[in-house]
């Protein structure tokens, strides 16, 4: 019913085939008035995501979470970390105290030459271990530094 209504409407006033085509949105409803259709349409595709890359551009920005640029001991430049163990015989956990790798492993890691790091140990009872921590909250305040505004640790 609402579609015969609307059919009425559009050949009522200029009933040219062009001015009734271009008068009919993406849903195939035939509107009264252009303005009509160009606001049913722009309402009907815009999400707030549309929103927020029509005016602020694409909002999938790929970010690497690697160790590049990484300084042993610093967080800084590049907030990721890896930890190792070689001594527990038991496996540690991630609250525990871990040694950080040396800079000459972070480099070993980030040229991913196939050399990797190896923790290890020749005492049958030692649990070689590694701890790679990531943080995510900082990459992303790398993107963005006032996504979290306001926000404590907790609500990030």
């Amino acid at each position: 019913l609402r579609n015969e209504f609307d059919d009425l409407v559009a050949e009522s006033g200029d009933s040219n085939p062009e001015i009734v085509q271009a008068r009919t949105d993406t849903q195939g409803i035939k509107q009264n008035t252009l303005q009509n259709r160009l606001s049913a349409d722009f309402n009907s595709r815009l999400t707030n995501a549309d929103a927020i890359k029509l005016f602020s551009g694409p909002v999938d920005v790929p970010k690497m979470m690697d160790l590049a640029g990484k300084v042993a001991g610093n967080t800084s430049a590049n907030p990721h970390s890896v930890y190792t163990d070689y001594t527990a015989t038991s496996l540690k956990k991630p609250s525990a105290t871990w040694t950080e790798i040396s800079q000459e492993n972070y480099n070993k890691l980030v040229g991913r030459d196939d050399q990797g790091v190896s923790v290890g140990s020749s005492q049958g009872s030692v649990i070689p271990q590694q701890l790679n921590k990531f943080d995510t909250v900082k990459a992303i305040e790398q993107l963005a530094p006032r996504i979290f505004e306001g926000m404590t640790v907790e609500e990030k």
